[in-house]
């Protein structure tokens, strides 16, 4: 079993804990997942079986798309409805028109610390671990861009809200933030991802549908669609499966892409991914053959059946 399924994580299971269910059910020789769900939280969670674990840093997640329950009034240590209560405050005047004004300066670039509870290593521990253990540590603020940010319903104490947003940003922090915008206090009390990158809440199975057999598996070429693609024969593929770096000779006479120096590519043989790389050198800087100059750097080589 080799490619990349989608399953709808239900609430109080780690995203570890559905992996090793999902390697369990499909009879995988691994499994990893691309962007951790908190346990309370739902939704998109893609598991790569097998040789497309190797694909996982090269997978497009740039954006992530969530609707969440922002509940007013209460603050918790974990900033979600999992922690102890720090902090409660009233809950006066929220009326959709301030909602709106405060979401407005939420949108763009934005700066935002992340929470004491979060998988985030300082000083080789997870920052959650150290919470636990009562351990204060400096959490310096870090960028991230929400493209949108949307008022979806308003039931005070509960706001929901519909957010796409760059990868690593932490919704736990954006609702605590948007709360103390409104001069007042609030947790995340709920929370579903409706997307990350090309995996779609539509594609996702659930713990059940993946017992029946019920679910979708996508390719690695599939995951890597992002990519330009360089096809090119048994021979040069056989090369590079033994960790040979892609020299000029190997794509003389391929239709290469307008690639620039820097971008990644995947190699495929036949269909079937060989290689993710990296180019060296721009398209228009490939000479003819006989300059033995390294051309695309090898980043990750895939077996023969695209998973080893």
């Amino acid at each position: 079993m080799e490619g990349v399924t989608v399953v709808d994580k239900p609430s109080g299971l780690s995203s570890a804990g559905v992996v090793n269910r999902v390697k369990r059910l499909l009879g995988a020789k691994r499994a990893g997942h691309t962007g951790t769900l908190d346990p309370f939280a739902t939704g998109v969670l893609a598991v790569c079986l097998s040789g497309a674990t190797k694909a996982i840093p090269y997978m497009d997640e740039a954006f992530k798309e969530y609707e969440a329950v922002l509940r007013l009034g209460v603050l918790t240590d974990t900033l979600d409805s999992t922690g102890k209560v720090i902090e409660q405050c009233p809950v006066e005047g929220m009326g959709e028109g301030r909602v709106l004004e405060a979401l407005e300066g939420f949108r763009g670039k934005i700066e935002q610390t992340p929470p004491k509870y979060s998988a985030i290593k300082k000083n080789g521990r997870r920052m959650y671990w150290l919470a636990r253990h009562g351990v204060e540590v400096e959490r310096p603020k870090r960028e991230v861009f929400i493209e949108d940010l949307r008022l979806l319903g308003l039931d005070l104490p509960d706001i929901r809200l519909f957010i796409r947003c760059s990868r690593g940003t932490y919704i736990r922090s954006l609702g605590a933030d948007i709360a103390e915008r409104l001069g007042c206090c609030g947790h995340v009390a709920g929370l579903r991802r409706l997307k990350s990158g090309i995996f779609d809440i539509e594609d996702a199975a659930s713990i059940e549908e993946l017992q029946d057999g019920n679910y979708k598996l996508f390719s690695i070429r599939q995951v890597l669609s992002h990519l330009k693609d360089i096809e090119v024969g048994v021979v040069v593929a056989a090369r590079i499966r033994d960790g040979l770096q892609v020299k000029k000779c190997f794509v003389d006479g391929l239709s290469l892409p307008d690639f620039i120096k820097g971008e990644r590519l995947v190699v495929t043989d036949g269909g079937r991914v060989v290689s993710v790389v990296e180019a060296v050198v721009g398209a228009g800087e490939v000479e003819e053959c006989g300059d033995d100059d390294t051309v695309l750097k090898l980043l990750r080589v895939f077996g023969g059946d695209g998973s080893d």
